[in-house]
């Protein structure tokens, strides 16, 4: 199958930063942590910020829901479990869901107030928003690598009944690095997060894990792309472009919290850094209900038609599939 959003993102993704800097350098280019009063004397930033993530926090929640009744639909009228291809943007979605019920609290209340949530409501947000975002990212990380050792290695993996091996790892690993900076959560200049104030050397672990999990994932993306020319059955190569395209939504879903991570390295906590963060948190909810629409469509198909992603197979045995089910 086609996928059609890479290229309608870029030039959406050029736009939206010029458009947010063009916003920051108005402000005089100050140094935003060093200005007495803010960010609460920055209204054309408060709002900018705000407003754009309700926004997006709402088409996220549109996006989720998509595809849990989607899901649910494909369930109702199935024999048996769903393939892993129809499983995948499930968790996905599960996982972008959780995180919307954390940020759009998280917005609201300083859109309301004008200001973050106090102690203890605070440090609680900030850690179930990390452990929500770990859980999205390893995820992702896990079923990356799962498809890049099946498909490149021809070495299978079996996630256990109702995928509980897969679930254990991913909630085990999220609540680890939930818990590392257990006394950094609290009030990041707009919200509730890791504070830089309380250890700055958590920013530091922030942003290594992050970019670990990206260029891992980028590096499974790549080579599995690469597979697919060598895949000769259509309905691999279907299976095959699902997963690559999942990937690409990863990639492109974190990569703009960098920015966030980098300047808060450096002190130096301009809006539109936030700004990018919030359209990259909520970018995953949106773009994975777009490609399981693209993939899956309205109607219901035939699960026979449905070979799960887990299951192709390398070009080196392109006559079978792997005969091992992921249940």
């Amino acid at each position: 199958m086609k996928m059609y959003f890479p290229n309608h993102i870029r030039p959406l993704s050029f736009i939206l930063i010029i458009s947010v800097e063009r916003v920051s350098s108005q402000q005089q280019n100050r140094t935003y942590t060093k200005t007495p009063d803010y960010p609460y004397n920055d209204k054309t930033g408060f709002y900018l910020l705000t407003i754009l993530s309700l926004i997006f926090q709402q088409l996220s929640l549109l996006g989720c829901l998509y595809v849990f009744y989607g899901t649910y639909r494909r369930w109702r009228d199935s024999s048996g479990s769903l393939p892993m291809a129809l499983k995948i943007p499930f968790y996905f979605a599960v996982t972008d869901f959780l995180l919307y019920t954390m940020n759009f609290p998280n917005i609201l209340f300083l859109l309301m107030f004008r200001h973050a949530w106090p102690d203890p409501v605070c440090p609680i947000i900030g850690f179930m928003t990390s452990f929500y975002a770990a859980l999205n990212m390893i995820l992702h990380l896990m079923i990356s690598i799962m498809t890049y050792v099946r498909l490149c290695h021809n070495e299978n993996f079996s996630s256990g009944v109702y995928d509980w091996k897969l679930l254990l790892i991913v909630i085990s690993t999220s609540m680890l690095f939930a818990l590392v900076p257990t006394y950094s959560y609290g009030v990041d200049i707009w919200w509730c997060s890791i504070s830089r104030e309380r250890d700055s050397k958590v920013a530091y672990l922030a942003i290594i894990v992050t970019f670990g999990v990206v260029l891992i994932n980028a590096f499974c993306y790549i080579s599995v792309k690469r597979q697919i020319h060598g895949i000769e059955h259509s309905l691999h190569r279907k299976c095959v472009k699902k997963f690559v395209t999942y990937v690409s939504i990863f990639v492109l879903q974190w990569f703009f919290s960098f920015p966030n991570h980098i300047t808060r390295l450096i002190a130096d906590r301009s809006v539109w850094t936030f700004v990018l963060y919030v359209v990259s948190m909520n970018f995953g909810g949106i773009l994975n209900g777009f490609q399981y629409h693209m993939s899956e469509g309205w109607p219901v198909k035939n699960q026979d038609d449905q070979q799960p992603i887990m299951r192709v197979a390398p070009p080196s045995s392109l006559t079978s599939v792997i005969s091992h089910s992921t249940t």
